[in-house]
């Protein structure tokens, strides 16, 4: 029976060399990576980036079902897109879209509003692991220093291993080819 595997004896290695350049160039991207935080709180302030979280909030304080609560919020942001940031809204414009997109106002306090759409607070709030509040990055940080610690020790023994299997390999073919040597007639 032949052995149809031999096709992977030459696409694992090349996969496993393709991750390992990928890593390497992401190494290097990241190394050269710059960060604007001014433009980026710019852009954060002026944009709609907790548009979701306010639907959430709408859900909560205003009896609105999800469904109605994103349709009303998809109808702000992509007003807000043309010409201004829904960062901005105020309950007054949020009640007389309402009217237009549901049919009913839909109230909601300023201090309320304010809260949703701070991203300081937004990102404060995010604390479950995976989240981005302080306390979650630095324990996925950790856990990702500990699992690279873990893989790094795990490199290491298999490349001893690796390295004590190839010697062990070619002491038993130096060893052979001395035993076919001095067996073969002159």
């Amino acid at each position: 029976q032949p052995d149809n595997r031999l096709p992977l004896y030459g696409m694992i290695p090349r996969a496993i060399e393709d991750t390992h350049d990928a890593v390497r160039l992401m190494g290097e991207v990241v190394g050269f990576l710059t960060f604007n935080d001014q433009r980026g709180r710019a852009r954060l302030d002026r944009g709609s980036a907790l548009a979701t979280d306010l639907a959430e909030v709408l859900v909560l304080e205003s009896s609105l079902d999800f469904r109605q609560a994103h349709r009303l919020i998809g109808h702000l942001v992509r007003r807000h897109l043309a010409g201004g940031d829904l960062n901005q809204l105020t309950p007054d414009e949020l009640a007389a879209a309402a009217v237009e997109v549901l049919g009913h106002r839909v109230e909601i306090s300023t201090a309320a509003l304010r809260a949703v759409l701070d991203p300081r607070a937004a990102v404060l709030a995010r604390t479950a692991p995976g989240g981005a509040a302080p306390e979650a990055m630095d324990a996925m940080i950790a856990e990702c220093e500990r699992a690279l610690v873990e893989a790094d020790a795990w490199t290491s023994q298999h490349h001893r291993r690796l390295r004590m299997a190839e010697d062990s390999l070619l002491r038993t073919a130096h060893e052979c080819s001395r035993g076919s040597a001095a067996s073969s007639p002159a």
